[in-house]
């Protein structure tokens, strides 16, 4: 039932406009719940409620407030770096030719002029 439908409704408007009221309220509580529903698919602590998204050791040490001691220095030199070879290239494979000449095909004479050629096929 739209809204036109329900103003036009013999009762009072009053009931109609409840009606609408109660009618958006419905929408807005489906489309709230379906925010919800997602929020909580898309969100990993709501998914592993074991952990509750705070780490393997949460809780088994003192929580000691951290200062910024600047910037961290590291001693010595760079670990090498590794040059690999690249690896050779397969083998070339060589092969025949792509076009060899068909060979040479030799044909009968033609026929002398006013010979019939046919086929000699008996008939029974």
């Amino acid at each position: 039932m739209n809204a036109g439908a329900i103003t036009q409704d013999t009762r009072s408007l009053p009931t109609a406009m409840r009606r609408v009221a109660r009618a958006a309220a419905k929408a807005t509580l489906a489309v709230t719940a379906v925010l919800l529903f997602g929020a909580a698919l898309s969100t990993p602590s709501l998914a592993d409620p074991g952990e509750h998204g705070r780490g393997h050791a949460w809780g088994h040490h003192k929580k000691k407030h951290h200062h910024d001691e600047g910037p961290v220095v590291i001693y010595g030199a760079p670990p090498p770096v590794v040059v690999v070879p690249a690896p050779p290239p397969p083998p070339r494979v060589v092969y025949a030719p792509s076009y060899a000449p068909p060979p040479a095909v030799i044909y009968a004479p033609p026929p002398q002029p006013g010979v019939s050629v046919q086929m000699n096929i008996p008939l029974r």
